[in-house]
């Protein structure tokens, strides 16, 4: 108001002086003057309104002012640079990503263009908070670090790290809360998306996830700062390391990245522009597949794992594992087009593509009802709307992987029509490897075998070793030198150090010694004929109303579960070759040839091995045998077969270790209470025969009769199954046979231990018929000869 007042002022002056003029000169020739002057005074008067409008505006909605947040994070940049070796570039500004709305995000941003190799900011070694105990490890969290950081913030104003501290007083972990800290309704939500098999997993623990690290490893306290602590820990350390500025780096993958980590320990924490870095981009670093992100890139960790650890669902590029059966990255191509990068160039496992397969169809019904869940009041805003955003996620990677698959399905079909190539290919395979074995000096193929199908007029029939020529018993086929064999890593004799081997000589490639034998691997399909273990959960579901609680075999759902226990990594190349070692390989051997040699019992058998350790592996004729004859060995009655002669191993336990149901003779073994080998006479009628001439006991006799009528009632509905479209044709029929063969084993046994008992009773019989005999008898005797003894009397009278 004193500012119009004074223009008033002005403006009565001027006028006056104009009036003066005008009396001065009365012929006008001061009407210019005037008027540029009016012309003038009128736009001071109303420039100086303009500027009483603006500052009645400033004072009722004050000017854009430093906050709280701006200040803390100058005085966090001051306090670095004060130190003698702290460096942040003048370049850089931290500032909220949208600077429009109060309630997005600090973070690092470029203010001018930098170039590539530039220093972004190097944090001297004593301004990071590291752990309390001197342990750097990279680890899945850091106990130590979390216990310094809560002993530095009980200092408050007194700790040295106070500016950083502010940060940390500041941070609120339940703005964008982990999924631990949801509400139940939100949980229960996330877990409808992911089901019970895709990730993320074990999150969802009583006291939560890292709650539970916390608690139970680090043995820490369950205080309200003890939980901020290791939250703040968790979603902003760079493994055991609180790196001010660092903790501020977001997460991108691909061509967002723009920051190298140049760290020397105990000396300095830099950052270095990896590209050309323009002016208002945000400063970005992967968390997961960088130079230094160590075994977050080989065990897969990818979207989901960043989502269950930080809360957030990261932008394209996204890597997903699911359960290392399907590894990929999914990128968008130039044209905007997602694309499937198989990780490594592993093609999905067989039973990965079946799992994803289901879990798409049920996904695209979470899908279409997920919006009804807005309906309910207890599910916050934030916690309903990161679901989605990770079930469109999950829907997006999950659908263009099974999408992947088929197109590479259809390709390789199309590649199947010229029968002869592939045939060829095997034929030159095999070909190649008897050429490995014979040009070692110590290497015998016998001229008289060949290795083709089984079936040469069935192209999906298995390759294995025939006789084409006839053999004489004790002539050897061949001859493999130890050096071709490959044996455990570590000198023991353990398959999992087998397992290793070959995983190890696998990713040479050609570069192996043992690459003729590898082509085998390579051509190999474990899926072709899979363990059933490797089933789909309905052909489990299957076997198990077969077998019910007490018939065998038992425990096939643990998946990779003796690979779990030799500590091994759970992708497709070691899948395949832990089924590999297991179903081919001669105990703790992968013996070339041999683990074509199939199995067979009674007098279908026509090998016997004869091993020298570290010498040779020879198969030599154990009868005569004739020209187109199947090379055969048993896998558990042989006389090496050690301890599966002795444990009862038979048809039950080559089914579940080798995925076939083999022919009579059949060894079947209930439990160690009733054993018995169930053959083929000559009159091709079934025969029991009890091992070690050892009769089933009582308990054993009970359990079967029981059995027998359990299997009768799935025999009778079992065909009704084929109805089932989730059922593959391979599970289903395979159960069959397994079927028909159990309750032909469990029939045979009830039959022929009613047989004893019948056999036993008739001779029960005919003993009491003796006796009755013997007592009639000796009867008669007695009676004759009392008789006799009164005569006599009678007449010495």
């Amino acid at each position: 108001m004193t500012t119009m007042r004074h223009w008033r002022l002005f403006i009565v002056v001027l006028l006056g002086c104009m009036i003066c003029l005008r009396a001065s000169d009365p012929m006008g020739e001061t009407d210019g003057i005037m008027a540029s002057l009016m012309s003038m005074a009128t736009f001071e008067a109303k420039n100086a309104e303009n500027i009483v409008s603006r500052k009645a505006e400033t004072a009722n909605y004050s000017l854009p002012k430093l906050t709280k947040e701006d200040d803390m994070y100058e005085k966090l940049i001051e306090w670095i640079r004060s130190h003698k070796d702290g460096i942040v570039s003048e370049k850089l500004e931290i500032r909220r990503a949208d600077p429009k709305d109060a309630a997005s995000g600090h973070a690092i941003f470029i203010k001018e263009s930098i170039k590539k190799g530039e220093l972004l900011y190097s944090i001297p070694w004593d301004l990071i908070i590291t752990p309390d105990d001197g342990s750097y490890q990279a680890t899945a969290f850091s106990c130590a670090t979390t216990r310094t950081l809560i002993q530095e913030a009980k200092k408050g104003k007194e700790s040295y790290f106070y500016p950083y501290l502010r940060v940390f007083e500041e941070w609120d972990r339940y703005k964008a809360p982990l999924i631990e800290d949801w509400t139940e309704p939100g949980k229960n939500l996330l877990e409808t998306v992911t089901g019970t098999r895709l990730p993320p997993r074990d999150w969802r623990d009583d006291e939560g996830y890292w709650m539970f690290e916390w608690l139970n490893f680090c043995d820490g306290d369950s205080d309200a700062l003890s939980e901020k602590a290791l939250m703040f820990v968790e979603t902003r350390a760079e493994d055991a390391l609180l790196v001010p500025l660092y903790d501020m780096t977001n997460h991108v993958n691909g061509d967002a990245v723009n920051v190298l980590l140049d760290i020397r320990s105990f000396q300095y924490f830099n950052a270095v522009a990896d590209r050309d870095i323009e002016a208002g981009e945000q400063v970005s670093h992967s968390y997961n597949l960088c130079p230094a992100c160590g075994n977050r890139i080989t065990s897969g960790y990818g979207t989901p794992q960043l989502f269950r650890d930080y809360g957030f669902v990261e932008q394209y590029p996204q890597r997903w594992d699911f359960h290392g059966a399907v590894r990929f990255d999914l990128t968008i191509k130039p044209d905007t087009e997602l694309e499937v990068v198989w990780v490594d160039g592993l093609y999905p496992t067989r039973r990965g593509s079946l799992v994803l397969e289901e879990e798409k169809d049920r996904l695209e019904q979470v899908v279409s009802r997920f919006d009804d869940r807005t309906k309910d009041l207890s599910l916050p805003t934030h916690e309903y709307e990161t679901s989605k955003r990770y079930l469109n996620a999950l829907y997006t990677a999950v659908y263009s992987a099974c999408a992947a698959m088929q197109m590479d399905l259809d390709d390789e079909e199309s590649k199947e029509n010229d029968k002869s190539n592939i045939q060829g290919l095997e034929d030159d395979i095999y070909e190649k490897l008897i050429e490995w074995i014979r040009s070692h000096k110590d290497g015998i193929v016998s001229e008289k075998l060949e290795i083709r199908r089984a079936d040469p007029k069935d192209a999906a029939s298995g390759h294995a070793i025939f006789i084409k020529e006839s053999v004489k018993k004790g002539e050897l086929l061949y001859s493999i030198p130890w050096d071709l064999i490959i044996t455990p890593d570590d000198g023991s004799k353990d398959t999992c150090a087998t397992t290793r081997t070959l995983i190890r000589e696998a990713k040479k490639g050609k570069d192996s010694s043992f690459y003729s034998y590898l082509r085998v691997f390579e051509q190999w399909d474990p899926y072709k004929a899979p363990l059933i273990e490797d089933w789909t959960e309905p052909g489990k579901d299957l076997l198990e109303t077969i077998t019910g609680t007490r018939l065998p075999p038992q425990n096939v759902r643990h998946d990779m579960f003796e690979w779990y226990n030799c500590e091994g990594v759970d992708d497709a190349l070691s899948e395949k070759a832990l089924s590999f070692v297991e179903t081919r390989g001669e105990d703790e051997l992968l013996v070339p040839l041999y683990d074509m040699t199939n199995h067979a019992n009674g007098d279908a058998v026509n090998v016997l091995l004869d091993i020298r350790s570290f010498q040779y592996f020879n198969a030599v004729a154990d009868r005569d045998i004739e020209a187109g004859e199947q090379v055969n060995h048993s896998y558990n009655l042989c006389p090496t077969c050690g301890s599966r002669i002795r444990e009862g191993y038979g048809t039950p336990q080559l089914f579940r270790d080798y995925g076939f149901v083999e022919q009579y003779p059949q060894r079947w073994d209930f439990h160690g209470a009733v054993r018995f080998d169930l053959m083929i006479k000559s009159d091709t009628k079934l025969e029991v025969v009890w091992i070690d001439g050892i009769y089933p006991t009582r308990r054993g006799q009970l359990v079967l009769e029981e059995e027998k009528d359990r299997l009768e009632q799935v025999v009778s509905w079992f065909d009704d199954r084929t109805e089932d479209l989730s059922l593959p044709t391979h599970e289903y029929e395979t159960c069959k046979r397994y079927l028909n063969a159990l309750y032909t084993a469990v029939y045979s046994a009830r039959a022929a231990m009613q047989m004893d008992l019948d056999d036993e009773e008739s001779k029960e019989n005919l003993k009491s018929n003796i006796r009755e005999k013997i007592v009639r008898t000796w009867g008669k005797a007695i009676t004759y000869m009392f008789k006799r003894r009164k005569a006599s009397s009678s007449m010495d009278g």
